[in-house]
């Protein structure tokens, strides 16, 4: 065998030495793969500062931060509001007023007002425009509160209303059961007179049982008292100074405004007097008797109710009428129309009233 072969023999055997040495490191590689890397998270490239912050704890992922910022951005604009806080300027809180629907001024409110029950004052809704205003409410807002006290105003009118309704009803009850047949006349005596001497704004006053002050049975009662006391006292006389020989009592009742209770002497002397009475219905005079005197009537016109000695009569036109003196009598106008009698008596006859 020459040298060259022995050469070229030998050179492969080295070649696959060397071969066999280049696989020692690929263990130690290897090994080196199979360690595991360190977890990192996208909050480790932000400052500590912010990566503890609340807002950002809650996204574990950096595409959920970047969706919520992109959200957030298209929701910025001219109509964002910032909230005020105690140290922000009037102009600062009125920008938000203005942002959130408040009238540029009180006078643009359009609220509505109406309501069937009660009637709300001018000058209480400009009031209440005006605070709303300042306190920035918007319309609606305006218009919410103002309902909720209409109602409540509506709601106490209208149990107002039942009160003095079931109010008038028990006083009207109760009237009646004591007065009886005199009730009709003598709360028309009553409201009569108090017509004439109080101011309606005080008779239409509420007392705290829903009454109506003109309606309280114990104020008729009073009124009726007073009505039958002054009757006699209140009649407008037309009497003559001198007594007449002649008189037209028919051109006399013409004279006479008869929608109200009058009187008028015919003949008034030392031994007797003569004396047209004129009535509406329901008044009267108060009972009385005369200690030395005994009085008759004519009735003229009309319808009378007499009661002597506590019986009563029906009287009517061209009736005639005599009591004698000491026996107790109360005379009321009755019927539909103004009733007349003709007195015949003496002008300074002493009248005993009944106290009750």
């Amino acid at each position: 065998m020459s040298s060259e072969q022995i050469t070229q023999e030998t050179v492969p055997v080295e070649t696959t030495t060397t071969e066999t040495v280049q696989p020692t490191a690929t263990p130690t590689t290897v090994a080196k793969a199979d360690t595991p890397a360190p977890q990192t998270s996208w909050k480790d490239s932000i400052s500590e500062e912010y990566r503890a912050d609340p807002n950002i704890e809650k996204f574990t992922e950096i595409d959920a931060l970047a969706k919520s910022y992109i959200n957030a951005t298209k929701m910025i604009g001219q109509d964002k509001v910032a909230i005020p806080n105690n140290n922000s300027t009037d102009d600062q809180w009125n920008e938000v007023y203005a942002k959130l629907g408040r009238p540029e001024s009180a006078d643009k409110y359009s609220l509505d007002v109406k309501s069937e029950v009660v009637n709300l004052d001018e000058n209480a809704i400009k009031s209440f425009t005006e605070n709303a205003h300042q306190l920035g409410l918007n319309n609606k807002q305006a218009q919410g509160i103002l309902e909720f006290y209409k109602n409540n105003m509506e709601g106490t009118a209208q149990q107002s209303k039942i009160d003095t309704e079931t109010a008038q009803v028990q006083a009207e009850q109760q009237l009646r059961q004591e007065w009886g047949r005199d009730f009709e006349g003598k709360v028309k005596q009553a409201g009569a007179l108090a017509k004439a001497n109080i101011n309606p704004e005080v008779l239409d006053m509420t007392l705290q049982n829903g009454t109506r002050l003109g309606d309280h049975p114990e104020i008729i009662k009073g009124f009726a008292k007073i009505a039958g006391m002054m009757q006699e006292d209140k009649i407008v006389a037309t009497e003559s100074e001198n007594a007449q020989s002649v008189s037209n009592i028919e051109d006399i009742i013409s004279r006479n405004d008869n929608n109200i209770s009058w009187s008028h002497r015919l003949i008034n002397t030392e031994n007797n007097s003569a004396t047209l009475i004129s009535q509406i219905p329901g008044e009267g005079n108060r009972r009385h008797y005369h200690p030395n005197w005994n009085e008759w009537w004519y009735i003229i016109k009309g319808q009378w109710l007499w009661e002597i000695e506590g019986e009563e009569f029906l009287i009517n036109e061209g009736d005639v009428v005599f009591i004698e003196k000491g026996k107790k009598h109360k005379i009321t106008a009755a019927g539909k129309e103004p009733a007349i009698r003709l007195a015949v008596s003496r002008a300074d006859v002493p009248h005993i009233y009944d106290i009750k």
